[in-house]
């Protein structure tokens, strides 16, 4: 199996190395150890897919899983993030920008990205990637894909003072009715 595929089926092993005296074949040491190899396929991108502009605000993140999953085994993720600047492809986006956002122990091949997490800012493109681990072992890396992020015409800041506004129009609304309903009920009892 080993010249054939070049790797051993899955499973446990005991493998052990012998060093021999090229002169007269004598023994000069040995090493066994029990190792356990397993093979999967790498993991794929879903969404945002390859260059897609992603319109939400808090865009979620899908791929498929390493397989087949070993039984028995964690297999957990780390979500990672890093902005593209100009004239850089995606993979060299992440070896020389910082990490923009990342989330570890993910159990799920879904993510979405957090609302207190920094915010993606419009217009700009972004590299994500996924990292799996069995066990708390790293095993692959996903391929890097790109997105531009479109998810709205104002900033964190501005949606939040628009909702502010809507609430306290509605609240100011309600406490009217509130008041109204009780002056009315009052004067009937």
């Amino acid at each position: 199996t080993l010249n054939k595929t070049g790797t051993f089926e899955s499973g446990t092993y005991t493998i052990c190395i012998t060093v021999l005296n090229s002169g007269n074949n004598d023994e000069l040491g040995s090493f066994c150890n029990d190792y356990e190899i397993i093979n999967m396929t790498k993991m794929e991108i879903i969404s945002p897919e390859y260059n897609e502009e992603v319109l939400f605000l808090l865009p979620s993140f899908t791929w498929l899983p390493p397989t087949p999953l070993p039984p028995g085994k964690i297999v957990s993720y780390q979500f990672q993030i890093t902005e593209v600047l100009n004239r850089q492809t995606p993979e060299y986006a992440f070896l020389s920008n910082p990490i923009y956002f990342y989330s570890e122990k993910i159990l799920t091949t879904l993510f979405q990205y957090p609302l207190a997490a920094k915010p993606l800012i419009n217009d700009r493109n972004y590299a994500w990637r996924i990292i799996s681990y069995v066990d708390g072992i790293q095993y692959f890396e996903s391929p890097v894909s790109v997105f531009k992020f479109k998810g709205s015409d104002k900033d964190a800041a501005e949606i939040n003072k628009d909702k502010r506004k809507e609430l306290d129009k509605e609240l100011s609304h309600n406490s009217y009715d509130t008041y109204k309903y009780y002056n009315s009920n009052r004067k009937s009892i």
